[in-house]
């Protein structure tokens, strides 16, 4: 996840979309909120009480290019 609120509402909704398929787990990657200023960080869960389940580190390992790993 990442950007302001509106794109928060849809990437949130996608994934919410996502969930009641058959084998599918949906986590959403926020860390790109630390030091993030351009916006209000995430504020989809405070503005509308949502819960954004957060993978964990181990978790996201394996299906994203770990930031910095590129060059």
């Amino acid at each position: 996840m990442i950007g302001g609120l509106g794109n928060q509402m849809f990437q949130f909704a996608f994934g919410e979309a996502l969930r009641g398929r058959p084998g599918v787990e949906v986590k959403y990657d926020t860390r790109f909120f630390k030091g993030y200023t351009l916006h209000n960080g995430l504020e989809i869960n405070r503005v509308f009480g949502v819960e954004v389940e957060e993978a964990s580190r181990e978790e996201l390992w394996g299906v994203t290019v770990p930031v910095g790993s590129y060059r």
